[in-house]
């Protein structure tokens, strides 16, 4: 085992999660699974790779995107919020957080504008297709891997914890 510790990035969706982890600079794992619409296979893998990553590292720290409300504008031009939708992931979270906690993870939740402008080496702009490009673009810079959006946040969730931990390690040892 390495003194440097390692981070996890958790991208999530509904129906899907993406999961990376890197120690340092190092990406050590990335994977994206698919769900379904059941809860139960989602929190059995979770469970299964938080509890794995116990075992393999030791505690990890553990990042995720805080859950949100999105606002959009309908075809008839209204601006519409997704309270249904947000509600549902914030379940997701509370799922992915109870796991992680229950097996000595520690849990950070971070708002997405947050981690992105900290990690992001390519152009971004407001639009949700452009924040997706730029993170595959930005994964392909840094680590030389083509992976999709969603493992892609995941990765640059991950990077973006490492250098919070750092940062905080070296405001620590300085003390």
């Amino acid at each position: 085992m390495t003194d440097i510790p390692v981070i996890a990035g958790v991208d999530y969706a509904l129906r899907r999660a993406s999961v990376a982890l890197v120690r340092g600079e190092e990406l050590v794992f990335t994977m994206a699974y698919d769900f379904g619409r059941d809860v139960a296979p989602r929190v059995a893998v979770l469970t299964h790779l938080v509890m794995a990553w116990r075992e393999d590292y030791g505690p990890v720290a553990v990042y995720l995107e805080r859950p949100f409300v999105n606002r959009f504008t309908n075809s008839r031009g209204e601006t519409k919020q997704n309270i249904g939708t947000a509600l549902d992931l914030a379940r997701v979270v509370g799922h992915i957080e109870g796991i992680a906690v229950a097996a000595g993870h520690r849990v950070t939740l971070v708002a997405p504008d947050s981690w992105r402008s900290a990690v992001m080496l390519a152009p971004i702009s407001r639009g949700r297709d452009d924040k997706k490009a730029a993170a595959i673009r930005t994964v392909e810079m840094v680590y030389g891997r083509r992976v999709g959006h969603d493992e892609a946040d995941a990765i640059l969730l991950a990077r973006y914890g490492a250098g919070v931990e750092k940062r905080g390690a070296m405001v620590k040892a300085a003390g």
